[in-house]
């Protein structure tokens, strides 16, 4: 990790008024984690569209691999990205975090604290998946679900009945 740091401020020394977590490259992480280091990658492509994203999933990366963080806060995240020099104000930055969640398939939150998990969140897996099926697949399922739920309970012995209670709604 020292490593890193010490290259970061020998590239960026007379480049940047302010080095930042965010000012890492990543690609010097890729033998703590090859992996999660894929992971991040690939949600990179996903955030490309939103303002400071490289840079929080950056600085998110960054805290995952620390062996005494393992989290980001969202004052770690801030404090990773946020340049007042470059007119951003804190506010800015603080959208862009909130915006951020959702889209990345391997960015957890679990309340303040957020990380890069090599596990995809449940939502992002549905997304995934919701191309590989047909909306005939899916109304077809939910009719029977439906009648098996209503008539298996006896509720609704004669079809017939509960059609035209459909119909009627």
């Amino acid at each position: 990790m020292m490593n890193v740091l010490a290259n970061m401020v020998k590239e960026n020394y007379d480049k940047k008024d302010i080095l930042l977590i965010c000012d890492l490259d990543e690609k010097a992480f890729r033998g703590i984690d090859l992996r999660l280091g894929e992971k991040y990658n690939y949600d990179l492509e996903r955030v490309k569209d939103i303002s400071y994203g490289a840079e929080i999933l950056r600085s998110i990366l960054v805290f995952t691999l620390n062996d005494k963080t393992r989290v980001a806060t969202k004052s770690h995240i801030l404090f990773s990205v946020f340049r007042p020099t470059q007119r951003q104000t804190l506010n800015e930055v603080f959208m862009n975090l909130e915006n951020i969640y959702g889209k990345p398939h391997y960015l957890h939150k679990e309340g303040d604290l957020s990380l890069i998990k090599h596990d995809l969140i449940i939502f992002a897996l549905m997304e995934k998946e919701k191309k590989n099926i047909k909306d005939e697949d899916i109304k077809s399922k939910i009719a029977v679900i439906t009648k098996r739920m209503f008539l298996g309970t006896g509720c609704f012995k004669d079809l017939k009945l509960f059609l035209m209670i459909a119909k009627l709604k």
